[in-house]
């Protein structure tokens, strides 16, 4: 074995090794199998990203998806024989985890292989291909609480195994439970599991560990805020990895058998489909800086960039994705590669060290991250260092771009491709709030935003939204209905009744009404002795602006944890929002005692809504009343003080759930916009834009508070909370998507899965308006143009489905109708033959009609 030792360099620069102890530890390393004898084998790539039998990714400048793909989710576990295991092998300090492998033999060539398995925060390997990642999360509250359900995975992996010897690895933190079911053309089958066979060690590669250059954590403490100083980082230490251990052959004769232990509680098969991954292919070479050789077309085969010394560049990319950063190496041993990657070169959050040995080496973080750059930082290269491929490894639910829209604003175009871009990347195995933060299943705000520009611009494949819907649910019930975002809980609920609107799956509406009802129970009980909500334990989150006192704004107070006096209206908004939200879970569960009881709850709620908040004077409601409340100030609920406040998004909140009369609704909407201290987040503008469709003001005032949303280049995406503040990759600034989707198009369902559905454009001064927008029963198209004050609009109709058609006649006081090309309307009376149509009448500035399906050509305009 010596001549392993001998390809040691004379010193261990930058590692705190002596050259004597790493002979020793390369020598033990040797016998135990961590590395192979000669280390002249070729080395195994294993970044992503991940193989999925089925399923084809294509990535170009619209983004990324996967046409055509559809999950067949497998048959659930009723019994498992696979084992949960795991390695008997002694610990390594800093060690992020354990690698456990088997390898068999099949008889002949699968014809098909069902796998289940779950880990923590592990990659499977199958025949030394990157084949998964997981779990699906599990689901718990920001605060800590469980949702009690641990999932698995089950995949098709027909395909990846084949006659003869095949493996089956994985790296995880600390077990694994696989179990696979291979069938065979005559009728037979094997199974393969996990087992006490399987042979483990400990994780030596892959470790938590202290920058090898102090610089680079004090660099990061100072530009990122998020590292402190002398922070540990997951570090790549190639000359600890067992090169090829995932393949098939690997002598693994001195790893140490597995242990089983007890299978995991709670064991639940995840609804989702594997991810789809790629690696971004559009990126440039800049911020090149110190002994670097970048070559005319860098990164290309044959084109690495050479680094000698020390040196620097960025890799941009042409957008910000959820992704993982990877590299391909030619080292020099004692030299360390940093990858930093972030969403902008002046926004990088996530560092990596690498620990060169010699030759070709390949690593890609475990984390995954908003990726816009990788900075790639070189140290100590006694010889040039190859860097041959910097990578982004994308990934997001496998989505489908069957929603499309196109308009003659060419900036509204371009939000409405950033919008469901920004989603897209916020698609993981749960909704984020964003690929930077990646918080636990608690922001219902962001996820029911996210659904609906999902609907309106993907697929429909919506086993995401379903399978966050429950988890919270379950959350909801183990919290005892107390979780960290105290508002985001009726978020949940619309989302619950959006997912039915859209779907039309009563099921999950059945499954789920305990939780509605408890709920709604929970917040009955924060209603104090004035008939509004004043005694919640808090009021998170209502914006992330502040609010101040009506007379005096040094009073004020951020809204993402205000006090009770401010929190209280719009508390009681959503409240009220939450009671019509529970009457119609009633109606569909035929629940009529709870009907009965929340349709009195909410004409009470309504009555003191107003008697306390209204204030005639101002014309608006107050936020609430200081000093009502008897619960005590903590972390999260400021103390009251005396001050009176008008907030923005109360008053939007008591126009949009119709606690004020129609009559007062547009006026206290056109007197806060003109209120110069309009303080509104990007978030909450969701909420303003539905406020301006409920009032017929979208055509005014929507596509200007559109446009406020500005894309960046770099990125291909708007910032979270304006132009100047936030992150580069939240989901709800994608609301414009759906907004121009349901508003301009002006398509959306009027009874569960589009059984009959609204096409009521909005011209909101544009010339022409195009898209598609998927639905259950098929993709709805929608074409219209506003041409020399005639409005033309065509549109295809899918199959059992009706669509009523609500046609923009502005102020023309008898407007003509021509359906394709013969009159149907004229002189306020129908003059042509109505088949296929119904319902014909004229409203104000519209014409509607019903239609069956089909495919229509519409004309309206002055009569003739």
């Amino acid at each position: 074995h010596t001549s392993a030792v001998t390809t040691l360099p004379e010193k261990t620069a930058g590692t705190g090794t002596s050259l004597k102890a790493a002979c020793l530890l390369a020598t033990l390393s040797v016998l135990s199998g961590l590395v192979p004898v000669g280390l002249a084998q070729e080395v195994p790539d294993t970044r992503g990203p991940i193989r999925n039998p089925g399923m084809t990714v294509l990535v170009d400048g619209e983004g990324m998806q996967a046409p055509g793909y559809r999950y067949v989710r497998p048959e659930p576990k009723e019994k498992w024989e696979g084992s949960w295991i795991g390695t008997t092998a002694p610990s390594i300090p800093d060690s992020l985890g354990i690698c456990m492998r088997t390898e068999f033999i099949l008889k002949q060539a699968p014809t098909k292989v069902t796998a289940w398995f779950y880990g923590d925060r592990f990659v499977l390997y199958i025949n030394g291909l990157p084949t998964a990642r997981g779990p699906a999360d599990s689901g718990r509250d920001i605060s800590g609480v469980q949702s009690g359900r641990n999932f698995y995975d089950g995949r098709d992996f027909t395909g990846l195994f084949h006659t003869g010897q095949n493996s089956v690895a994985v790296e995880t933190k600390s077990g694994f439970l696989f179990e696979a079911r291979v069938d065979y053309a005559d009728g037979s089958s094997d199974v393969l599991k996990s087992d006490a066979t399987w042979r483990g060690i400990s994780n030596p590669y892959l470790k938590q560990m202290y920058p090898v250059d102090p610089f680079q954590a004090k660099r990061m403490n100072v530009e990122a805020g998020s590292i402190p100083i002398g922070a540990k980082q997951t570090t790549f230490d190639a000359t600890a990895e067992p090169i090829g251990w995932q393949r098939v052959g690997f002598a693994d004769g001195q790893w140490l058998g597995c242990r089983v232990g007890k299978l995991p509680e709670n064991l639940v098969m995840s609804e989702l489909p594997p991810l789809m991954e790629v690696r971004h292919p559009d990126f440039t070479v800049t911020e090149v800086n110190g002994q670097v050789t970048v070559p005319e077309h860098p990164l290309q085969p044959n084109h690495p960039i050479v680094v000698k010394g020390d040196g620097d560049f960025a890799v941009q990319f042409s957008r910000v994705m959820a992704g993982r950063c990877g590299i391909k190496i030619k080292g020099c041993s004692g030299a360390q590669v940093y990858l930093e990657s972030g969403e902008s070169y002046s926004r990088r959050r996530t560092l990596c060290q690498i620990l060169l040995r010699d030759g070709v080496q390949y690593f890609e973080n475990r984390n995954y991250s908003a990726i816009g750059v990788i900075r790639v930082i070189v140290r100590n290269a006694t010889q040039p260092v190859e860097i041959q491929e910097v990578t982004g490894n994308a990934w997001s639910q496998p989505v489908e771009y069957r929603g499309a829209f196109t308009c003659s604003n060419e900036t509204l175009n371009a939000l409405w491709k950033s919008g469901r871009w920004s989603n897209q990347i916020c698609m993981i195995t749960h909704h984020l709030d964003s690929p930077n933060n990646r918080e636990p299943l608690a922001d219902y705000g962001d996820y029911m935003i996210a659904d609906l520009i999902a609907y309106t611009t993907l697929g429909n494949n919506h086993e995401l939204i379903r399978q966050d819907l429950r988890k919270f649910a379950w959350i909801l019930e183990n919290a005892k209905y107390k979780t960290f975002h105290t508002s985001y809980i009726f978020c949940w609920l619309q989302a619950l009744l959006n997912y039915y609107d859209y779907t039309g799956d009563s099921g999950l509406i059945q499954e789920l009404a305990p939780q509605v009802h408890g709920v709604i129970d929970q917040f009955t009980s924060y209603i104090g002795k004035n008939g509004i909500i004043s005694e919640a334990p808090n009021y998170m989150f209502l914006d992330f602006s502040p609010v101040c006192d009506d007379k005096d704004p040094k009073i004020k107070f951020d809204c993402h944890h205000p006090p009770a006096v401010i929190g209280q209206g719009y508390m009681t908004a959503l409240y009220y929002r939450g009671l019509a939200d529970a009457i119609r879970v009633s109606q569909i569960t035929k629940n009529g005692t709870a009907l009965e009881k929340y349709g009195e709850m909410r004409r009470k709620v309504l009555k003191s809504y107003s008697d306390e908040l209204w204030n005639p004077a101002r014309g608006f409601f107050r936020d609430g009343k200081p000093f009502v409340t008897s619960i005590q100030p903590s972390k999260w609920l400021p103390a009251d003080v005396q001050m009176e406040s008008f907030s923005t998004q109360n008053n939007i909140m008591a126009v949009l759930y119709d606690l004020t009369p129609k009559t007062l609704q547009a006026p206290i909407i056109e007197t806060m916009l003109a209120n110069e201290n309009w303080d509104v987040t990007r978030y909450y503008m969701h909420y303003v834009f539905n406020a301006f469709e409920h009032t017929d003001l979208f055509a005014k005032y929507g596509v200007p508070k559109m446009l406020e949303f500005e894309v960046e280049p770099d990125t291909q995406t708007v910032r979270e909370l304006s132009s100047t503040r936030g992150d580069y990759s939240h989901a709800w600034v994608g609301s414009p998507s759906y907004q121009m989707s349901s508003r301009i198009l002006g398509v959306r369902p009027l009874t569960p899965g589009f059984a009959t559905f609204a096409i009521r454009p909005t011209t909101c001064g544009l010339s022409f308006a195009k898209g598609v927008v998927p639905s259950p029963h098929g993709d709805i198209q929608v074409d219209w143009e506003l041409k020399d004050r005639v409005f033309r609009l065509k549109t295809i109709v899918p199959a059992n489905t009706a669509a009523v058609v609500s046609l923009p006649v502005g102020t023309v006081a008898q407007p003509t109708l021509k359906v394709g090309g013969k009159v149907l309307w004229f002189g306020e009376k129908i003059q042509g033959d109505l088949t296929g149509c119904s319902g014909l009448t004229h409203r104000g500035d519209r014409l509607e009609l019903t239609v069956a399906p089909g495919e229509y050509q519409m004309e309206v305009g002055n009569a003739e």
